[in-house]
């Protein structure tokens, strides 16, 4: 029998059986890349969810080389984590792409300048999907996909859903301008013969434009999200998307400018991504950026839901806030982590304060106030080596928590 969780959660659906106890109580807490060698510690601490990462150039050294005794490590971690009581998510490790996938006939993103990006495109190159589609089917086979507790959404060549870095469209390559070759659902680009920036289209078809390129990153997502679910994976799907973005107001300006240089190229405009993917019970929101000091990290406040999306009170809202206010807006769950201890020297006093202004502090209290299902330290590591201590971590939850509830799949 099918119960609804709904405390502070209220969209997030669970089933009934063993992976439910009647003392959890969100946000849950876990780390990221976690040690197997600490899930004892962490899970009888009440640290209850782990983060187990693949990593493709590591399994796969060559077309249908599977390195076994790295496989058999990678299960035998998962396992470990298990028995420790702890719910366990995956990263499917695409990000890091075997070197004979990036060496694929036109692998790579292409520009509107034509410039190649260092990342693989898994958007619009169907060998590439192709590649990726046996990788996560063997996945699939070693592991027992049924019993991850989520898998990490990304854009396949980056860590999290975005098109290469910088402040191009990445939507002109071969694959991205040929309907017979394109891989992503929504079609090969619409105008093939304009470029962002030029003055040869109205703001009209500009916007749609943007429509379908921002689409074509939600169907990367969704692209995953499907062949997994047919793989057997029943647990939620954790959407990874950082920061503020580019909030309908940019968005619209950028528009009118015919989509000049800038943010609006990596397809952060989250409102439109979150529009465009499944708002089914195990999507979740994660926002990988909690407490990156953008809007000053003011919490969620319960008023915020009544704040259309569109309104322009939201540019002074953080990272937390915005994309909460966007998973609501969808009824999707939300979980988050906070920026890594490499994210910059000058955020590493933020990061090893342990005052109430520090980070751990600050996410913990805007995991709380937004409602997140779950909250990850990024990273596991950082909890051991001296950097901050796992006792302050344990000191958000308590020995009695119980692990956090699954996904329920229709």
């Amino acid at each position: 029998m099918a119960v609804v969780f709904v405390a502070a959660v209220s969209c997030v659906r669970i089933t009934s059986g063993d992976a439910i106890r009647s003392d959890f109580l969100p946000p849950f807490l876990g780390t990221l890349q976690t040690a197997p060698e600490h899930a004892g510690d962490l899970s009888g601490h009440g640290v209850k969810v782990a983060m187990l990462e693949l990593a493709w150039s590591r399994y796969e050294t060559a077309p249908g080389d599977w390195d076994v005794d790295y496989e058999r490590r990678m299960v035998e971690q998962f396992r470990t984590l298990r028995a420790a009581g702890m719910q366990v998510t995956l990263g499917l490790g695409l990000h890091y792409t075997p070197g004979w996938v990036r060496d694929l006939p036109d692998s790579r993103f292409v520009d509107q300048d034509g410039r190649r990006s260092d990342q693989v495109d898994f958007t619009f190159d169907r060998d590439v999907r192709a590649a990726a589609d046996r990788y996560l089917q063997r996945v699939a086979q070693a592991f027992p996909a049924g019993d991850f507790f989520a898998v990490r959404i990304t854009s396949g060549g980056r860590g999290e859903l975005l098109f290469p870095a910088g402040d191009s469209y990445w939507a002109f390559g071969p694959d991205a301008l040929d309907a017979d070759r394109v891989a992503t659902a929504v079609g090969a680009n619409p105008l093939p013969d304009w470029r962002p920036g030029d003055d040869g289209e109205d703001a009209t078809a500009v916007r749609q434009w943007y429509d379908w390129y921002v689409g074509a990153l939600a169907e990367t997502a969704t692209w995953q999200i499907d062949l997994l679910r047919s793989l057997g994976f029943r647990g939620y799907f954790e959407i990874l998307t950082p920061g503020v973005g580019v909030q309908p107001e940019a968005l619209d300006r950028a528009v009118a400018a015919h989509l000049p240089p800038g943010l609006a190229g990596q397809g952060v405009a989250w409102l439109d991504v979150y529009q465009r993917l499944p708002h089914d019970p195990d999507i979740v929101a994660s926002v990988t950026s909690t407490g990156d000091g953008s809007g000053g990290d003011v919490g969620c406040a319960p008023e915020d839901r009544q704040v259309p999306v569109t309104s322009t009170a939201v540019k002074s809202w953080s990272a937390a806030r915005w994309i909460s206010r966007v998973a609501d807006e969808f009824g999707l769950a939300k979980v988050g982590e906070n920026p890594g201890y490499t994210a910059g020297s000058t955020f590493r006093a933020h990061y090893t304060d342990r005052s109430a202004g520090g980070l751990m502090a600050t996410s913990l209290s805007l995991a709380r106030s937004c409602g997140y299902l779950g909250f990850y330290w990024a990273h596991d590591a950082q909890l051991w080596d001296g950097t901050v201590d796992a006792a302050e971590f344990y000191g958000y939850t308590s020995p009695d928590a119980g692990a956090p509830p699954t996904a329920l799949q229709d």
